[in-house]
């Protein structure tokens, strides 16, 4: 890997006009949550009067030579100290103070050194960003987190999280926190000009320290420069992984591609997610990463959604599918583990609406059946494995 920067930075500087971000569309939504977010502002509280304090590692793309950057890991964190930032902006009574603090959230236009005005981060939500965050004022706004749709109630939650542990001080401990967030608390980049190094980076950063969850690795795999050379079909793709987050939830998600994972390699997993896709099925051919892998998940999403989350995958005005609505909503409640699902998910994919509702009662036999026998985690394994076997050697009727 080639001009690689690696430099330690406070806080203040990165929010300066030497530095602009942009969140690009291959990253996952904005994704912490309320520990997230409380672990931040109580560590950073009781870190006051301390010599320097570590936030963690951003990697970062380098744009171009005006300081603009795509920041390829870090953005949950570099997202959440402009929400902070915001958040003592509208505490801190004191106009410039104030007004300070929105140039770090804000850059001003500086006609002298050719800086346009510009966020300091731009993110993908930028609507509701730009009127809470942004906009002076912005996090007194009083919204509910059920009024927005994740991702972009997180916001709501960070702000009322924030605003709860700052509002009890006083002004003058305010601006103390505020000095110390910026001259104190620090973060390492990792930068590069290289797209594929950045990516590199990534994975490196992110398989040691384990920051981000593995499917977060996968997806980055599966669109990465050297898997998909078009930018074009890149932002396409990260749309489409974006779409089937946000209407299946992060966890359904995962949870769908331990079941590819299962019908893809009809044995028990050996590794973790990321190497099991990696050394047990690409690397066999039994699917190409990139565009055909993101095509497959969303091939699977839909049909995971269809039979198990809307459960109107069968005909709405047959009476087999009032039967296998109620069947379902037993299996999903009762059943445990996912072994299950995947087959019924292979059978739909290869077979679609054909016998599938009697499918499903064999399933729920198989099921019953190792469940009174008291099998173990790995003969459910060998099991349902057999029965993907048999799914995928069954010949299509014509």
């Amino acid at each position: 890997m080639n001009n690689i920067e690696g430099k330690t930075e406070i806080v203040g500087k990165l929010f300066s006009s030497d530095y602009f971000f942009t969140v690009p569309y291959y990253q996952r939504p904005f994704a912490w949550d309320e520990e997230n977010f409380v672990n931040l502002i109580e560590d950073l509280l009781s870190a006051v009067g301390e010599q320097q304090y570590f936030l963690g590692t951003l990697v970062l793309h380098k744009k171009d030579n005006k300081g603009t950057y795509d920041v390829v890991d870090g953005q949950q964190r570099l997202t959440s100290l402009i929400i902070l930032t915001a958040c003592c902006r509208d505490l801190i009574n004191d106009t410039i103070f104030k007004a300070q603090l929105q140039n770090k959230i804000i850059q001003e236009a500086n006609k002298v050194d050719g800086i346009a005005a510009r966020p300091r981060i731009e993110v993908k939500d930028r609507a509701i960003f730009n009127q809470m965050i942004l906009a002076t004022a912005g996090t007194i706004i009083v919204k509910k987190s059920t009024d927005l749709a994740e991702p972009e109630n997180r916001y709501i939650n960070a702000i009322t999280i924030f605003r709860k542990y700052l509002h009890p001080h006083p002004q003058e401990f305010l601006e103390k926190f505020s000095q110390f967030v910026n001259q104190k608390c620090v973060l390492i980049y990792l930068s590069t000009t290289s797209f594929d190094d950045a990516f590199k980076l990534f994975t490196i950063v992110n398989d040691r320290g384990k920051q981000l969850r593995r499917i977060d690795i996968l997806k980055a795999q599966n669109i990465s420069p050297e898997v998909v050379p078009s930018e074009t079909v890149r932002d396409r793709l990260a749309h489409e992984w974006e779409t089937l987050e946000k209407s299946l939830g992060e966890n359904t998600l995962e949870s769908i591609l331990h079941m590819m994972r299962l019908i893809y390699v009809k044995e028990k997993p050996q590794e973790d997610l990321y190497s099991e896709f990696e050394k047990r099925i690409y690397k066999k051919g039994l699917l190409l990463p990139g565009e055909k892998f993101i095509d497959e998940v969303a091939a699977y999403g839909n049909l995971y959604q269809q039979i198990f989350m809307d459960k109107d995958y069968l005909d709405t005005h047959t009476e087999q599918h009032i039967q296998f609505k109620a069947m379902i909503n037993i299996m999903n409640q009762e059943f445990d583990a996912s072994e299950w699902k995947a087959c019924l998910l292979s059978f739909a994919k290869k077979f679609s609406h054909t016998d599938f509702y009697e499918f499903v009662l064999l399933i729920e036999k198989v099921y019953l059946k190792d469940w009174v026998g008291g099998i173990r985690k790995d003969e459910r394994f060998t099991t349902y494995s057999n029965v993907l076997k048999i799914i995928e050697k069954s010949a299509m009727s014509s």
